[in-house]
């Protein structure tokens, strides 16, 4: 019965689809092309020879570029317009004004063959003298664009500088923007050829920053006007491909200093105040994206989002909406074998932008698009997409609205009631905490109960989030839109997706902590696959084998019963509004389970402190021995074995966990005694363990010394200690114990000589040859041993009681709940 709320759903966003399938198509989007970098002409490049030959096929591209508007593959018509982000090299003319007249015949004949009548423009800062931010030098390149367009006169084609309100204030900002028609977008320039300010940060400084809040101006009053903004520009905020790579290929420095220290590489080189008032311009939300131009790279790659070659520290702004198109130019090119010359082909529809890069082919004088990293901007007939483009202009639409609020009034009056009809009190468990039963509820019938209840109340106040549209009333209005009723319709459709995603992922959590926090059956025991009856049998040892993986593979299906029942129950629990996680009793017994591990260890860690210390007082009637100079600690090795961690300590002593790199990790690890006194680390000799034979394969294939493996600790109070492994003589090595160790401190070395006879007698490097006999009585054939009948007694049923009492401890248990309680960090 409970599998019938899927159906319900799956009914519903089918309905939702087919709803979209019937909506009419919708009208094409907006096609424009962003075009940057033909370098027409060069007034920086040193070398004439270079110049005269990347000139005329700069413009040969350009050109190519303005003929091939006619016919873009995947368009509808013509491009809307064509969008120049500027570096035609317009700085060539203040040193040779006689060119100046050629080119604006140029550009102009170029132009008038143009099939698309709109071109907006940004200067780039070869187009500027001087890279200045404003002054003649500005003037000059816009004047240039005015003589182009007193030859377009009777062409129909039209320039429209964007970044004219930045160089002259009685300019309107209007100046500086275009709204697209057909879509919510506005195009909005930005003046950023003065931003790589080679000669310094300061001297533009002023004027960057006034221009930056200018843009910043621009992109509110177009959100206060419904508009996202496409803010184009020359220049990125993104690191230069050239100086990145030679410091990461050639390990050479940035050569640019003035730059913030998380952008050395950054094609910006401005103040503070200009990076973070445009991180907050392009982070907003009013902002679509940013349109760019500028490198020069050879590399395709260089040009798509989100651009990872780069680096991209918390500082900058957000690279996904960055829209970097390649140059048409030769300029840095023409020696590479392969090229990266060409333009992006933009798509409007909606909310939604689409770029696709068309790459120039020199050779043939055409262009064709990337097809692996198209994005395809119609979708097919009834997908996802296209009902949730149907939902958004549902409100436009009478009949449909009415017709949805219906529908989802109906299925959220129908939901409420089989929530209620399926609550079904909980079977009692044994586990659970034991109360008094609740009272049930007075009779009721069942529709007016299932609307009283707390989950429908919580659902019916969500729906007096209509009260909020009141003051929203007057944009509703202007947009002929009823927003209660849409309201509705999309409080329901989200209401219950985040139900469904919310109970989903409840479910998930609720059974990986079960699966976490509670023992798996052991894997069975490999088979013994030996000799039979005087000679090996292949079959024999075949069918051995694919029975021991069929049980274990069996063993861990049946290990899954648990998680899938938690993860149903859990699902099932949130989906009818009965977010009460039953799991949670098993997970609080669990946790008091490894608490009584926890309190178990340290009654055993005091027993043993207070025998030790008994045994010490014992030998030295005649001193006064506190109760701190004997320290007995509980340590246990990790799951992973990469730390040997406190279990139970004595307090004062430093929590600080034993690295791989330390006595007593190879100790625990090993399954070996070891014992340590403050004049050892004079004999360099000692041999700690001798691991040539690579017995232990997470150690070092090596003789490891005693001095070389000595983990100093913070100021140490003691000269001697004393590890006893956890399980004791390596007997449950492979019976699934888990490794720990007794760790004894003491405060003077004389109390260990006391109490363990013969610890010293054999010679480096075979001191630890005899650990075994550390809790045996000294006889004849062996003089190491422990004297005291009572403390031998102690610590052998320590250790027993350990090795059975840690089986099952769980490491995530300790560490997430155990651990933070303060009487265990004191």
């Amino acid at each position: 019965m409970r599998g019938r709320i899927f159906v319900v759903l799956i009914l519903f966003l089918l309905l939702l689809t087919c709803v979209a399938c019937q909506s009419p198509d919708e009208k094409p989007g907006v096609w424009f092309v962003h075009a940057t970098d033909p370098h027409l002409y060069y007034d920086d490049e040193k070398e004439e020879s270079i110049r005269l030959h990347q000139e005329p096929l700069n413009r040969q591209a350009f050109s190519d570029l303005i003929q091939s508007l006619r016919s873009i593959p995947g368009t509808d018509g013509n491009p809307r317009f064509l969008l120049l982000t500027g570096d035609l090299g317009l700085d060539r003319f203040a040193a040779q004004p006689a060119l100046r007249e050629s080119a604006v015949a140029f550009v102009a004949e170029q132009l008038k063959a143009s099939p698309v009548k709109n071109v907006y423009l940004v200067l780039g800062n070869n187009d500027v003298k001087g890279e200045a931010p404003q002054g003649a030098a500005v003037d000059a390149a816009a004047s240039f664009f005015g003589d182009v367009q007193s030859r377009l006169a009777g062409s129909g084609v039209v320039l429209h500088d964007l970044t004219s309100c930045y160089r002259d204030k009685s300019v309107l900002p209007s100046g500086c923007y275009a709204d697209i028609p057909g879509t919510s977008f506005r195009l909005t320039g930005f003046s950023s050829y003065s931003f790589k300010n080679a000669n310094g940060v300061a001297a533009n400084q002023a004027v960057q920053e006034v221009q930056v809040r200018q843009l910043a101006t621009l992109v509110k009053e177009a959100a206060a006007q419904g508009k996202r903004t496409l803010v184009a520009t020359h220049i990125p905020e993104l690191d230069d491909p050239y100086p990145l790579g030679l410091s990461r290929w050639q390990g050479k420095p940035a050569t640019t200093l003035q730059r913030p220290q998380w952008a050395p590489f950054s094609a910006w080189n401005v103040s503070p105040a200009v990076y973070q008032t445009w991180k907050n311009v392009v982070d907003s939300g009013d902002v679509a994206g940013v349109l760019a131009g500028h490198l020069h790279d050879s590399h395709k790659e260089i040009y798509y989002p989100p651009y990872r070659w780069s680096t991209s520290p918390s500082e900058r702004a957000d690279l996904h909406k960055l829209f970097l198109a390649p140059p048409l130019s030769v300029r840095f090119q023409d020696t590479s074998p392969v090229q990266a010359r060409g333009f992006a082909l933009f798509h409007l529809e909606g909310d939604q932008i689409d770029r696709r890069l068309f790459w120039y082919d020199p050779v043939k004088r055409n262009f064709r698009g990337d097809p692996a990293l198209v994005k395809l901007s119609r979708t097919p007939p009834g997908s996802f997409s296209q009902a949730v483009g149907w939902l958004w202009s549902t409100p436009l639409a009478n009949r449909d609205l009415a017709r949805a609020v219906v529908i989802a009034i109906a299925f959220l009056a129908a939901f409420l009631t089989v929530v209620q009809l399926w609550d079904i009190p909980p079977p009692e468990s044994r586990l659970a905490t034991p109360g008094s039963a609740p009272s049930p509820p007075p009779a009721q019938s069942a529709t007016t109960w299932a609307l009283t209840s707390n989950f429908a109340k919580t659902v019916l106040a969500g729906l007096g989030g209509m009260l909020v549209l009141d003051f929203l009333a007057s944009i509703w209005s202007l947009q002929d839109i009823n927003g209660k009723s849409y309201y509705v319709l999309l409080f329901v459709i989200f209401f219950f997706l985040f139900l469904f995603f919310y109970a989903l992922l409840q479910s998930a959590v609720e059974a990986l902590r079960s699966r976490i926090a509670t023992r798996q059956q052991a894997a069975p025991p490999r088979p013994g696959l030996t000799r039979r009856h005087g000679g090996p049998h292949v079959g024999v040892r075949f069918w051995a084998w694919a029975a021991y993986w069929r049980n274990r593979i069996w063993r861990w299906l049946l290990s899954l019963r648990a998680f899938a029942l938690i993860f149903l129950d859990t699902f099932f629990n949130v989906i009818r509004g009965r977010n009460q996680l039953h799991t949670k009793v098993f997970e609080d017994t669990i946790i008091d389970l490894h608490l009584s591990v926890v309190r178990a260890a340290d009654r055993i860690r005091e027993d043993v402190d207070a025998v030790v210390t008994r045994a010490v007082r014992d030998q030295f009637k005649g001193e006064e021995i506190a109760d701190t100079d004997v320290r007995v600690s509980i340590t246990l090795l990790s799951e992973d074995e990469s730390v040997l961690y406190y279990l139970s300590r004595e307090r004062g002593s430093l929590p600080v966990p034993f690295e791989k790199r330390s006595m007593a990790w190879v100790s625990v690890y090993t399954g070996e005694a070891r014992w340590f006194k403050q004049s050892y680390l004079a004999n360099k000799e000692i041999l700690l363990l001798d691991n040539s034979n690579q017995a232990y394969p997470a150690l070092p294939k090596d003789k490891l010394t005693l001095v070389s493996y000595f983990q100093a600790r913070f100021s140490p109070d003691y000269e001697a200690f004393l590890v006893l492994p956890v399980p004791w003589g390596q007997r449950g090595a492979q019976a699934g114990y888990r490794k720990g160790a007794i760790h004894i401190s003491f405060l003077k070395a004389k109390y260990l000589d006391a109490l363990w006879t013969g610890l010293d007698k054999e010679s480096p490097p075979e001191h630890y040859d005899h650990w075994q006999q550390l809790l045996t009585r000294p006889s004849e054939s062996s003089s190491l041993g422990l004297e005291n009948e009572e403390l031998r007694v102690v610590l052998h049923e320590a250790l027993q009681v350990l090795g059975e009492l840690l089986r099952s401890f769980n490491d995530t248990v300790f560490e997430e709940y155990i651990k933070p309680n303060p009487r265990l960090t004191a």
